[in-house]
């Protein structure tokens, strides 16, 4: 998106190590993009997305050490990093906690690099689980790569589902859970077809 609209104007990287990437999803937005911006009819938005696919945590610090700082060579406008997801790759090769804690730290230290050297967001989508030290709407989710990489990581944001009732979308909420440079926040807002609507 233009900086005019409130966009970096700029590329994303998005590395994904579960299933395919959503590529009819991505053109069903990027069509409704446009249809609410009529002047950006001329950018063809998936020239602004590079797609990584990884099969395993090798695969991952390979793109993070080699794979991308050979490509912010060739790119400027290079400002976003997803990985969607590391949790994914932990949990299915490593039952060692010490060996799962040294390459989270290796991770963590590839994330920071990338991020301040270059001046780019990176996000980290990470899955979460139930815990039994609360009950019913006092539950606790807790994330599944536990409190070390929540520690590591600068902002957390939560994104939870509401159970709809008469057939209506789904809200969802989005909340700041921790930011060392933000205040919180708490947004409700609707996925549809057209991509994101904040309610209220």
């Amino acid at each position: 998106m233009p900086t005019s609209i409130g966009g970096l104007n700029s590329k994303v990287v998005y590395i994904h190590s579960e299933g395919d990437f959503p590529i009819k999803r991505f053109l069903q937005m990027a069509t409704a993009f446009k249809s609410k911006n009529p002047k950006l009819q001329n950018i063809k938005l998936s020239d602004n997305l590079i797609l990584k696919k990884v099969f395993n945590l090798g695969q991952l610090m390979h793109v993070l050490q080699k794979g991308l700082p050979e490509l912010l060579k060739k790119v400027n406008n290079l400002k976003i990093i997803i990985i969607d997801s590391v949790a994914a790759l932990l949990r299915c090769e490593y039952d060692s906690l010490n060996e799962r804690t040294s390459l989270l730290l290796q991770l963590a230290t590839e994330i920071w690099k990338l991020a301040n050297i270059n001046g780019m967001a990176v996000i980290c989508v990470n899955q979460v689980s139930g815990s039994n030290k609360g009950n019913g709407k006092n539950s606790l989710d807790v994330p599944s790569l536990g409190l070390l990489w929540s520690n590591i990581l600068t902002t957390r944001i939560k994104i939870s589902r509401n159970s709809s009732e008469n057939n209506e979308p789904s809200t969802r909420n989005l909340g700041l859970i921790f930011s060392s440079y933000h205040s919180h926040l708490c947004n409700n807002f609707v996925i549809s077809e057209k991509g994101i609507n904040v309610i209220g």
